[in-house]
């Protein structure tokens, strides 16, 4: 199987008013196409900041050194507008909360039509590419979903609609960061279900603090925080 994401000794350190401090230290990892790996740890052992550093949003404090490659291209030394061409397209990064992440003054069909035209959709394909991609995210009425603003959508829904959102770009690499966390376990289930089936020709990455969800992946890298 193809090799998209390659990460080999992977060190991020944060500059602080003490010193340096080592957030992640030595970290190796792959993930081929069509697995998913999930990432299981206690809080503060690092798994955001890893996702941050391979799609650079790291915060400004933060550096990471050793080297991370998709499908062959090393990220790290990427500019960020380099990376701005593949956040959202060639990789996807689905967070937790989607109702926190989408912009409340905007309703769904304002959030596709910008996703849309950003990846390429010609105008007169947008309205029927938004309605397919809802359905693919498991909802029945999608129109219906497309007038709402994210304050009237269930966790469950907003994080449907990230992932619809996510379906748009065709990714490559996908990392999902606690999706499933503030969700009742039905609706974690369902989520995780479309998440398998919606990606399955992709990478993913899934960090979650529940073993549940992350024994549903392919294989599993446990992370441990700094004594």
């Amino acid at each position: 199987m193809t090799k998209m994401l390659s990460v080999e000794n992977l060190t991020i350190r944060a500059k602080l008013d003490r010193g340096l401090s080592l957030i992640v230290e030595g970290l190796s990892f792959d993930v081929t196409r069509g697995t998913r790996l999930g990432i299981v740890g206690e809080s503060g052992c690092g798994k955001t900041m890893t996702a941050l550093a391979l799609i650079g949003l790291l915060p400004h404090n933060c550096r990471a050194g050793g080297s991370a490659r998709l499908d062959g291209t090393e990220l790290l030394p990427l500019s960020q507008r380099e990376l701005r061409r593949l956040r959202g397209r060639e990789i996807v990064y689905i967070p937790q909360s989607g109702a926190d992440f989408l912009n409340p003054s905007m309703t769904v069909r304002l959030h596709f039509a910008e996703t849309l035209a950003r990846l390429g959709y010609a105008r007169s394909a947008r309205s029927g590419a938004m309605r397919e991609l809802l359905e693919q995210a498991g909802f029945s009425e999608p129109e219906s979903v497309l007038k709402k603003y994210p304050f009237q959508l269930s966790g469950g829904m907003a994080q449907r609609v990230l992932l619809a959102l996510a379906l748009a770009a065709k990714p490559k690499l996908v990392i999902a960061d606690e999706p499933t966390r503030g969700l009742h376990r039905d609706a974690a289930l369902k989520f995780m279900d479309l998440l398998e089936s919606s990606f399955s020709d992709c990478a993913v990455a899934i960090i979650t603090h529940d073993r549940t969800i992350a024994e549903r992946c392919d294989s599993v890298l446990e992370m441990r925080g700094h004594a």
